[in-house]
């Protein structure tokens, strides 16, 4: 150990260079805390002939506090005097001060008082020194802990301005997030009545022109009159059905579709499902056939979506079938727990690779679509999304399409239902 004298000895550590690291050691601003008035003469000369520019001595916990809070300094030496008293209030006083200090405390004691060592590193300090001093060890230590601080105030720098950013980002999100919601609602609610204002005159076309073409007051002076009113007709309808995907789909985008979980028989929504479309199918001279594996369990699940996904995928397939063609609906257990698989596939003209990868997406039909709204299996994809579900589409120019639904028995995240239904 170094005696008194050693403050006027040559020093060997010099801290004024920049380490390959990049951290100045003399940039580091060294506060010496000494009630004692015994040590900090003697440490402030060590320091100061090492290259430590900025080391500065202060009596007392009141003025020291007052200059952490005006200048933070990078490392702290302090003398405690007794560890147990004036050591803990010493640490107490620069922890919990009005601006607490939050940098490294290194304490200079005697070697010999190791419960005041113990106590002194449990509570909050970070190191020691012996005394005497000995220059090189304090040089090395000060160095050492002031390159570390350093470090961490370079990191927490760029962690500031990395928080910085993401606030200002998730406030900028946030923004455009409001902006798009309330773009999606104006564009619901405009897309809702236009759909009243629609379906009004439609409804009264459809009914008269129905009424036309079936000659309920009478028959119709020349045939192609009838003609004309079935033409009428079927033009209302497809207009109908044109106005109701499109508002559907806005609905789902937009997030205005709630679920409605109950209990569900799928063997009940096929029947109900074919029931509706049987006389399409049989206007079109298709065979509509059903294979419901015996036994399905009843599932939980939003029973209006899961009827709206096959009446769209059913009557697409009809639609698309040659006469006297097939159209199958099935239902099994899939080879997944918990999952049921529901297949609509048809004897139709089929579809490219090309064709499949674009009729998924919204407003988009294949070749052979000329009056369609190209929505019925986005719509039916995105509700199967919403049941919990997968939808799987394959097909081949002249072999037909079939469209696979994996569907679980409960929709994840979703609390049971109150009320079972058949």
């Amino acid at each position: 150990m170094a005696d008194k004298d050693n403050t006027e000895q040559p020093i060997k550590i010099q801290a004024s260079g920049a380490p390959a690291n990049g951290v100045r050691v003399a940039d580091a601003a060294v506060l010496i805390v000494d009630p004692t008035d015994t040590v900090a003469p003697q440490a402030q000369g060590i320091l100061q002939k090492a290259g430590f520019e900025s080391a500065m001595v202060c009596a007392d916990i009141k003025t020291a506090l007052a200059e952490i809070a005006s200048s933070p300094p990078s490392i702290v030496l302090a003398v405690p005097g007794d560890a147990n008293a004036d050591g803990l209030a010493l640490i107490a006083g620069l922890k919990d001060g009005g601006k607490p200090y939050s940098g490294p405390i290194l304490f200079l004691t005697d070697a010999q008082d190791h419960n005041g060592h113990r106590d002194l590193l449990s509570y909050a300090g970070t190191d020691f020194v012996s005394l005497p001093l000995d220059p090189i060890e304090l040089i090395a230590r000060v160095q050492s802990h002031a390159q570390i601080q350093a470090r961490l105030d370079r990191r927490t720098r760029r962690l500031d301005s990395a928080l910085a950013l993401l606030k200002e980002t998730e406030k900028r999100l946030a923004s455009e997030l409001e902006s798009v919601r309330s773009e999606n609602r104006e564009r619901i609610d405009y897309f809702a009545e236009t759909h009243h204002e629609l379906r009004t005159p439609l409804n009264a076309i459809c009914g008269m022109s129905d009424a036309m073409r079936q000659e309920s007051f009478g028959p119709m002076p020349d045939g192609k009159y009838k003609e004309y009113a079935k033409n009428i007709f079927e033009a209302g309808q497809h207009l109908l059905g044109i106005i109701d995907a499109r508002l559907d789909l806005t609905r789902i985008e937009v997030g205005e579709e709630a679920l409605e979980i109950e209990d569900v028989s799928v063997n009940r929504v096929i029947e109900e499902t074919t029931e509706m479309l049987g006389q399409l199918a049989l206007d079109a001279h298709i065979n509509l056939e059903i294979d419901i594996e015996p036994d399905l369990p009843i599932i939980e699940t939003d029973k209006r979506k899961l009827r709206q996904v096959l009446v769209n995928l059913v009557s697409n397939a009809i639609k698309y079938t040659p006469e006297h063609g097939r159209v199958m609906l099935s239902a099994k257990r899939g080879k997944r727990d918990g999952v049921l698989v529901l297949v609509v596939s048809d004897t139709g003209i089929g579809m490219t690779a090309e064709n499949l990868h674009e009729v998924m997406k919204p407003y988009k039909r294949g070749d052979s679509d000329e009056t369609g709204t190209g929505l019925g299996l986005p719509i039916a994809r995105k509700l199967i999304e919403m049941l919990g579900g997968e939808i799987d589409l394959r097909s081949a120019p002249g072999r037909g399409t079939s469209v696979k639904i994996e569907l679980p028995v409960s929709i994840p995240g979703q609390s049971p239902p109150k009320a079972a239904t058949g």
